[in-house]
């Protein structure tokens, strides 16, 4: 484990949509520098944070998919870009909308 982060402080998730890099994924921080993880379990991971985060602010986690061409490390944000104001989270452009509340997400939290 990298470090802990808060539900709350999450703004989003960006996974790569090649279908040879199932597992690499980014958790974009409000504030922080993001995390950048390798994971066999990555849907369950993003299924689990995505109905937290249901459950905490009522609203969806925005989810974003980049295509060939562009590595996860492009849209990962550092401490320096953190201290310059940057964030290398991907455009609305790149938002998987079929991703935002899923109905089995919305059960769960209703449980």
């Amino acid at each position: 484990m990298h470090r802990a982060v808060e539900i709350s402080k999450i703004i989003g998730l960006t996974k790569s949509l090649v279908e040879s890099n199932t597992s690499e994924f980014v958790v974009h921080c409000q504030g922080e520098r993001d995390l950048r993880f390798r994971s066999p379990s990555r849907d369950a991971i993003f299924k689990s944070l995505k109905v937290s985060y249901l459950a905490l602010k009522k609203d969806s986690l925005p989810v974003y998919g980049i295509a060939k061409g562009k590595t996860l490390a492009d849209f990962c944000t550092t401490e320096s870009d953190v201290s310059r104001g940057i964030s290398r989270k991907p455009m609305q452009l790149a938002r998987l909308f079929n991703e935002d509340k899923e109905k089995e997400e919305e059960e769960a939290v209703k449980k």
